[in-house]
C-alpha cells in the first residue's frame, strides 16, 4: 500500500467514501450533494407559462415502481392528480398540467412513490 492510499474492506465502507457524480451511476440512495436518498429519483422545476399557465417538470425514477403526483393548495388540499400510474426506470418522463383555473397562490407538487416521497413549491399568478 502506497502512503496516502485508502484500503477499503467493505463495499458499504466503499460507497461512505465514492464521489457520488450522477443519481443511478454509483449510489442511487445518494444524491450529488451526499444525503440519503430512498429509491433515487430527480426531479426538475416546475416550468409555468405565465400567458396560457401550462406547467410541466420531468420525472426520473431510479428503478421501476408506481408513482402518484399532486397538486396541492397553500392549505393541503388537493387540486389536481397529475399521475397516477407506473413509471419505467432510469427514462425521464415529462409531466404537464394546466393551472389556469387555480387561483393565484402558493402551490406543492407533491410525488409520492414505492421508495420516495418529494414536494416541490410553485407560485401560480392568475
Amino acid at each position: 500500500m502506497e502512503p496516502g492510499e485508502t484500503f477499503i474492506k467493505s463495499r458499504n465502507a466503499g460507497k461512505n467514501m465514492a464521489p457520488v457524480l450522477y443519481v443511478g451511476y454509483y449510489d442511487n440512495s445518494r444524491s450529488v450533494g451526499g444525503e440519503a436518498m430512498d429509491g433515487g429519483y430527480t426531479l426538475t422545476k416546475v416550468n409555468i407559462d405565465i400567458v396560457n399557465l401550462e406547467c410541466n417538470f420531468d420525472l426520473t425514477v431510479g428503478y421501476p415502481q408506481f408513482v402518484q403526483i399532486e397538486i396541492l393548495n397553500e392549505s393541503g388540499k388537493r387540486m389536481l392528480t397529475v399521475a397516477a400510474r407506473e413509471l419505467a426506470g432510469e427514462k425521464k418522463t415529462n409531466f404537464k398540467f394546466k393551472a389556469k383555473a387555480f387561483p393565484t397562490g402558493k402551490y406543492t407538487l407533491k410525488i409520492i412513490g414505492e421508495a420516495f416521497t418529494a414536494e416541490q413549491k410553485f407560485f401560480i399568478l392568475n
